[in-house]
């Protein structure tokens, strides 16, 4: 008996001994290293926002998924573009991503701002953050220097159990111009009848307007003006209401446009119109 115990004693201690040769089998811890370069602003002359736009860069250099979404926000203006397309990138680490906090993976990210990396006044040049474990680094490009800008990263709703580290988010400025005019079609009209005995008579005139960058072209009604016997003097030039307090206009909704005035005199007038483009334009 006392020999079969010491052989007992003697077995587990073996098995305590060959315990920590199990370790080095085991998986290596996760490395979470990557970098994400947020693209900078872009302007553009050809009306149209271009195709090629630089858009965001994802490098994966340890044990990470990422993942981006991509939202557009459109904002027309009429100081200086005629429209800007807001962009905004938000990427996340599905591998850093824990389900059990029950959060949007883009709830409440790192906003990254457009001053950044430098902080020189100059928004939306572009920008890189490298992710090293739990500290991130602004900087120009995809080298960590000691002027970079240092973050420390650090999770989430601990106490439902598990983590979740929150996600970048960028916004890239597009602004996209046109200085272009709409064009009007003059139509060509016939000779509109007068009354024999007010030697008046009523005009109904359509006519087109189009534009090359916006689809939507509207006409500026305080501006239309009868200007009698053609002529050119400003103070000559009369509003419709002064001929027809009836008249009327109407956007027939597929380019054209038609206006009617009564009572007109005999003889040549001419109709002003003026037309405006999305993009603030005149015509």
């Amino acid at each position: 008996l006392f020999l079969a115990l010491c052989l007992s004693q003697i077995s587990i201690l073996h098995a305590q001994w060959q315990m920590p040769g199990w370790w080095p089998k085991m998986p290596p811890p996760k490395i979470h290293e990557y970098d994400i370069c947020f693209p900078a602003d872009v302007e553009s002359n050809t009306c149209v926002a271009p195709t090629n736009i630089p858009g965001v860069q994802l490098v994966e250099l340890g044990n990470d998924k990422l993942a981006v979404n991509i939202s557009d926000k459109l904002y027309r203006t009429g100081s200086d573009a005629c429209y800007k397309i807001f962009r905004t990138y938000t990427v996340m680490n599905w591998e850093l991503y824990n389900e059990r906090c029950q959060l949007d993976p883009m709830s409440n990210p790192v906003v990254i701002d457009r001053d950044a990396p430098d902080f020189d006044g100059k928004l939306g040049e572009g920008v890189c953050v490298l992710v090293r474990a739990n500290v991130a680094y602004l900087s120009h490009d995809r080298v960590i220097d000691d002027d970079d800008v240092k973050i420390n990263l650090s999770p989430v709703c601990l106490e439902n159990g598990g983590f979740h580290y929150r996600a970048f988010m960028y916004t890239q400025v597009i602004k996209v111009y046109d200085d272009v005019r709409p064009v009007v079609t003059v139509p060509s009209l016939p000779k509109f009848q007068t009354d024999l005995y007010t030697c008046k008579g009523a005009i109904e005139v359509t006519f087109r307007a189009s534009d090359n960058c916006t689809d939507q072209v509207s006409l500026e009604v305080p501006s239309i003006m009868i200007a009698p016997f053609q002529t050119y003097s400003q103070s000559g030039m009369r509003m419709p209401a002064n001929f027809d307090s009836k008249w009327t206009w109407k956007d027939n909704k597929n380019g054209t446009f038609t206006i009617k005035i009564a009572n007109l005199p005999e003889g040549k007038h001419d109709l002003i119109v003026s037309v405006r483009d999305l993009c603030g334009n005149l015509s």
